[in-house]
């Protein structure tokens, strides 16, 4: 799947494949910026047999922003798109 991270504010992402914006990305903070974490979520409940690939559960954690990408394989949409 090809995703593409739209950036709505300041760590708050769409998880758009294909036009469709099928998740979200979105940063919890922490009490330190290293206890921050990255939350992927899918917008709709989706069997676990119907969730595009990677995902595996509705929701994954990660502790960067860089990690949640990578995991997604996704590219990051530049400002003006």
């Amino acid at each position: 799947m090809a995703y593409t991270l739209v950036q709505l504010a300041p760590g708050s992402y769409d998880v758009d494949c294909n036009g469709h914006v099928v998740a979200s990305l979105v940063r919890e903070p922490g009490r330190t910026p290293s206890m921050a974490r990255w939350h992927v979520e899918l917008l709709e409940a989706t069997p676990r047999a119907k969730r595009p690939p990677p995902f595996t559960d509705q929701i994954h954690t990660f502790p960067s922003f860089e990690e949640a990408a990578s995991w997604l394989d996704a590219t990051v949409a530049a400002l003006n798109d």
